[in-house]
């Protein structure tokens, strides 16, 4: 045996780069969406478990601006983020962490989950004081590219009609309407893009 215990094989090094991390829907975060991210954004993540609470008090502030527009309907109703984060359905856009900071806030979340050809993306939720920076359409485009990863050939978002500026965003982004649903005396639409 070598001196210093290693039987003459060169000792394994651990590379210093952090793995990407797997997602439930079977690929890791794709490098390409690292240009197309928001300056002070990094690449969306998986929720962590211990996030559940933030992330659902992040939602409520999303939409509390335009909570008049919804009567007593909410886009919440029925979102178990605690469930949704056991499953892995919920993914993250944090801000880059500020000089001397070593923990980076969640600015934005997304809900999206696999169906049979089909990434579904239930919700999209950016704090208020950041939203207008280009942290939904990232998470949109994230969304989209899990799903041509995983051979999906298409991406579902469901949207109230009622934030028509979001249903304007979505159809810049190329999403068309293919469904619509009253619920609590509010329009809930399905919007569609074939990724192919």
């Amino acid at each position: 045996m070598a001196e210093g215990g290693n039987d003459g094989r060169r000792p394994r090094r651990r590379s210093a780069a952090p793995r990407a991390t797997a997602h439930r829907i079977g690929r890791a975060a794709p490098a390409s969406l690292a240009s197309r991210r928001p300056p002070g954004a990094r690449l969306p993540r998986p929720a962590g478990r211990r996030e559940a609470a933030a992330l659902e008090a992040l939602a409520r502030a999303a939409f509390r601006p335009v909570a008049p527009r919804f009567g007593t309907y909410s886009p919440l109703t029925g979102l178990d983020i605690g469930r949704l984060i056991a499953e892995r359905t919920v993914y993250v856009l944090d801000e880059e962490a500020a000089p001397g900071d070593e923990i980076a806030e969640p600015a934005a979340l997304m809900v999206a989950r696999p169906g049979d050809r089909v990434l579904v993306i239930r919700l999209v939720a950016v704090r208020p004081d950041r939203q207008g920076r280009g942290l939904g359409r990232a998470l949109v485009a994230y969304g989209e590219a899990l799903a041509r990863l995983s051979g999906l050939g298409r991406v579902e978002l469901m949207v109230e009609q009622v934030l028509w500026e979001q249903v304007a965003r979505y159809a810049r982004l190329g999403y068309q309407p293919v469904d619509e649903r009253e619920v609590d005396g509010v329009v809930r639409l399905t919007l569609r893009k074939d990724i192919g």
